[in-house]
């Protein structure tokens, strides 16, 4: 299963690696987002972390990766790094775009 969750945020302090969001009346936030793979098993409550990959800013902050491009970026590492697990790749309704299923 695929998961993306903040793990910083502020609308006072900011790195050059934070992801920016505006909102309509003008106050900014500044995050750090990961994506998590983890195994999950029905009808278990064990769960095994596989990988993550952060959200980043790809050129500078005009170019900001969401939760979708992170995934893009893990599932083919997943896949590389675990060739004999068969997967189902699954998560919310923002990773079942074309671009993203295809991966």
């Amino acid at each position: 299963m695929l998961d993306g969750s903040d793990y910083f945020h502020s609308t006072t302090i900011e790195c050059p690696g934070c992801l920016q969001r505006t909102e309509a009346h003008g106050e900014v936030h500044f995050r750090h987002t990961v994506v998590s793979a983890t195994l999950v098993k029905a009808g278990s409550h064990r769960v095994l972390p596989l990988d993550v990959e952060e959200g980043r800013n790809s050129d500078g902050q005009d170019k900001q990766d969401g939760e979708v491009h992170a995934a893009k970026r893990l599932i083919p590492r997943l896949r590389q790094a675990h060739p004999q697990l068969p997967l189902i790749v699954g998560g919310e309704d923002r990773y079942g775009h074309e671009p993203c299923i295809a991966q």
